[in-house]
Formats: structure tokens, C-alpha cells, sequence
């Protein structure tokens, strides 16, 4: 993760099929501390098919990939990573997806 409130963190996280992202460490498997504006469950990363996406959880400041607001869930291209980026409020996520076989 880049920008926001915390510069310079980062997160891993092996998603074998999904995994939500946000501030509630008990409901979250990526937890994002220090920010009110994300929601306990904000979002989630979903592995299916050989193709990850993000979607939306009804967050109350939304999700957005490379600027765009999404709803719903949103395939990141495979050709566009680790370029697609994710705003979950003000913090700014760059994904790096790495597939293991």
C-alpha cells in the first residue's frame, strides 16, 4: 500500500479465493488501521477462474480502481498489473498479484 495515511506500508496476502480489506481486525483478512473514512469491510479481493477483482462491499466513501468509482465486482486485467491502482478513501493501493502454480 502507498500513500494515505501510512506512506510506505505494505501487505501481503496470499488469496486463494477471496479476502476483504479494511479497518476491522476480526472481520478483515488485509486490515488498513488508522483511517475512520474505511469502513470496517470495505472491499474485497477475489481470486476465481485464474482472474482477480476487487469489489465494493456497500462502503460507505466507496472503492475506486485507476480513478474510476466501481460497484459491484470489477476484474483487474492481468496485462495492466501491478499498474492498477485502488482508492479505498484516501489510501491509495497498488496491487502486485503474483500467481502460483
Amino acid at each position: 500500500m502507498v500513500g494515505g495515511n501510512i506512506p510506505g506500508e505494505s501487505y501481503e496476502a496470499e488469496v486463494v479465493d477471496r479476502a476483504v480489506m479494511g479497518r476491522s481486525k476480526a472481520r478483515c483478512r488485509i486490515v488498513i488501521p488508522g483511517d475512520d473514512e474505511i469502513s470496517g469491510r470495505h472491499c474485497e479481493l477475489i481470486h476465481e477462474n485464474g482472474r482477480v477483482y476487487v469489489c465494493d462491499l456497500d462502503s460507505t466513501n466507496g472503492t475506486y480502481v485507476n480513478g474510476v468509482p466501481i460497484s459491484g465486482k470489477h476484474r483487474l486485467l492481468n496485462r495492466n498489473l501491478p499498474d492498477q491502482h485502488c482508492h479505498i478513501f484516501n489510501q491509495l493501493i497498488l496491487f502486485k498479484v503474483i500467481f502460483l502454480v
